[in-house]
């Protein structure tokens, strides 16, 4: 598994880009296979309690389990660095999140488990957690834009220490040898 080597034999985050189709394929798939569990970061448009609650229990749950993390971010990257990854913030999004084994700190489990979440007394990680994080293009050529480029660098913490994935439907392959053709 390509996601699986660059996380355990690079020591890097993939971040995975795709057209609105595949993303939202791999969201899906983020949601009821076994192995894996949704962050959905589209409900960090507007930060509120309630969502910080659910991104917190998803990467406790995550953490627990031993399953990948699915960070989503849909079509918009939230403002992850400036209004998300706070001090203020640091019990339920922390910045870790974004740094590779930045979440297997003692100091960062000790703030975002809490009680009911600990088993024995302990904070667990069991064996498997990982994570990725999923990325729609923001263009129809299945690249993003000069603009998303600085985006990326300016609201996604640690981005330049990500390993860039590029991921395609069986449509998308279509599309793209179509444009080749035309071109």
């Amino acid at each position: 598994d390509k996601l699986a080597n660059i996380y355990d034999k690079q020591n890097q985050i993939p971040i995975v880009f795709g057209s609105q189709e595949a993303c939202e394929a791999l969201k899906v798939f983020s949601e009821y296979d076994k192995n894996w569990q949704l962050l959905d970061c589209t409900k960090l448009k507007r930060v509120n309690s309630k969502a910080l609650e659910e991104s917190r229990q998803a990467i406790v749950n995550a953490m627990k389990l031993g399953k990948w993390l699915c960070v989503y971010l849909g079509d918009i990257i939230p403002e992850l660095g400036e209004k998300i990854c706070t001090t203020k913030n640091r019990d339920t999004f922390p910045i870790g999140l974004w740094q590779y084994n930045g979440l297997k700190s003692d100091m960062v489990k000790d703030k975002i488990y809490r009680d009911d979440d600990k088993e024995g007394g302990q904070c667990v990680v069991r064996d498997g957690f990982r994570i990725c994080v999923v990325l729609m293009y923001d263009s129809m050529c299945y690249q993003h834009s000069s603009w998303r480029n600085d985006e990326m660098k300016s609201r996604i913490p640690n981005f330049h220490h990500m390993e860039q994935v590029r991921c395609y439907t069986d449509q998308d392959v279509k599309k793209i040898l179509e444009i080749a053709e035309n071109s």
